[in-house]
């Protein structure tokens, strides 16, 4: 897995990490991404999504499936 990125207070993980902290394919994770539904930014030609987004997007299906 690759490395973290810290921007002030915002930590960015590679796709791998999120796709794993969400357990859904890297693929999805992109599709998430396109939807707008993750915050990412691009560094050179590496996709990074805000550790933030990932955590919403977690509690989000926690509570779904309440």
């Amino acid at each position: 897995m690759g490395t973290s990125r810290f921007d002030g207070d915002v930590r960015w993980i590679p796709v791998s990490v999120a796709a794993a902290q969400l357990r859904v394919s890297r693929q999805r994770v992109y599709q998430l991404r396109d939807q707008g539904a993750l915050v990412w930014m691009k560094v050179n030609e590496t996709v990074l999504i805000s550790q933030r987004s990932v955590d919403a997007r977690v509690a989000l299906l926690l509570a779904e499936r309440r």
